[in-house]
């Protein structure tokens, strides 16, 4: 069977390639669609750089300050994907055109992260609860707010000693072992 390829009207010059190359190219200039290109250009499609991608300069400056905290200066041209976040500003969640696929699918699979979209990924199970041993202690901003939350609802507290009222919120509210 001779396919005769046909661009703009015209008919150009049969291509090397086997026949079903050949039916297929030719369905993709009939229907004008084209198939899916898996590049660092067409993974980052859409997403604006940094210095366009927040709507608000405070939400800008705040992720690019994380990002220095932990030892990370973001360029210009980076992508910042939330997604990939573990907090805020969390550098291996800025990508570039050299790295993007490669550093996104990287990531999750270190993360354990399931991916099914413009990357692919496995997931799988935590290797340990993340809830099981909480590193942090009550913030002692909370504890004040709960402290005069409970004075508020029950006045009587107000004697009591601030330390032993701190105790037992601490104790009820606060890291369980």
């Amino acid at each position: 069977m001779k396919i005769v390829y046909k661009i703009n009207g015209k008919e150009v010059p049969d291509l090397q390639a086997t026949e079903q190359q050949k039916e297929d190219f030719q369905q993709m200039l009939e229907d004008k669609k084209f198939c899916g290109i898996a590049t660092d250009d067409t993974f980052l499609s859409g997403i604006p750089t940094l210095n366009k991608q927040f709507a608000h300069p405070k939400h800008h400056e705040a992720v690019v300050k994380a990002a220095k905290r932990q030892g990370y200066t973001p360029k210009a041209t980076d992508y910042y994907v939330p997604a990939l976040a573990q907090k805020i500003g969390d550098p291996r969640a800025f990508l570039n055109h050299g790295n993007a696929r490669g550093a996104a699918k990287k990531y999750c699979e270190e993360l354990g992260v399931e991916a099914d979209g413009a990357i692919k990924v496995k997931g799988r199970a935590p290797e340990k609860d993340p809830y099981e041993n909480p590193k942090r202690r009550l913030a002692p901003k909370i504890v004040d707010r709960i402290m005069k939350n409970k004075i508020k609802n029950n006045p009587d507290l107000a004697r009591v000693d601030k330390r032993d009222l701190a105790a037992d919120i601490i104790h009820k509210h606060g890291k369980q072992k």
